[in-house]
């Protein structure tokens, strides 16, 4: 017959050390350890759950506001935000919004953790926003004037509003596409090889590229 023995025990410092022995009766006949069990069983406080719920909202002066929901046991909530000519990275107490105005125009990152005694939440949350607008694309239409003398061709078309450069798109009749990024309204190319091209072009910033123009086609002899 097998009896089986629970014992609670509780250690301290980094290392302890457990001794089992079987004892018999006086008659002489000993006892036997079939097996030995530990599991070990933790009452020590946990890192907080990643924040949820994260998201934004458009605030003026070019600026936004962050809001999460509270994680449970957090005390507090570590913000990094990463754009352009911004690197944020901060404790910002125990909130569940933030604010930041006059931001750079342009696409950033955002994460979150959750921070308690025991140390930060595994996983972050995660949220990109934009500050500013996309450009609208050249307002002209068809939008694109093209003159040729020759083998000559001169491009030009009128500034996207809020755009900080152009590209100009030019596909030859192989498909082969070739963007070129410009801050004027105006290119001229000597000597182009015969053949149809379709062009456009765009408007673009930090916050990204806007609409193109109506495609135009050229055809050089």
């Amino acid at each position: 017959m097998w009896t089986v023995f629970t014992y609670n025990v509780t250690a301290s410092g980094t290392s302890s050390t457990l001794q089992f022995r079987a004892t018999g009766p006086s008659n002489g006949y000993g006892g036997y350890l079939d097996a030995v069990e530990l599991s070990p069983v933790s009452n020590s406080p946990q890192a907080p759950p990643g924040p949820t719920g994260f998201g934004s909202v458009p605030v003026a002066p070019s600026g936004v506001r962050l809001s999460w929901n509270a994680a449970p046991t957090a005390t507090s909530y570590r913000l990094f935000v990463n754009g352009p000519g911004v690197s944020f990275n901060q404790n910002v107490g125990n909130i569940t919004s933030v604010q930041g105005v006059g931001l750079p125009n342009g696409t950033y990152s955002a994460q979150l953790f959750a921070v308690n005694q025991s140390g930060e939440s595994l996983t972050p949350a995660l949220h990109n926003f934009t500050i500013g607008r996309v450009p609208p694309g050249p307002v002209a239409s068809p939008g694109l004037t093209i003159t040729k003398v020759g083998t000559n061709v001169t491009v030009s078309w009128p500034a996207a509003p809020g755009a900080s450069e152009h590209v100009l798109e030019v596909t030859t009749t192989a498909a082969d596409t070739l963007s070129i990024p410009t801050p004027v309204t105006t290119l001229f190319a000597a000597n182009v090889p015969s053949g149809t091209y379709q062009l456009r072009v765009f408007g673009r910033n930090a916050c990204g590229a806007g609409p193109p123009t109506s495609a135009a086609f050229v055809t050089v002899p």
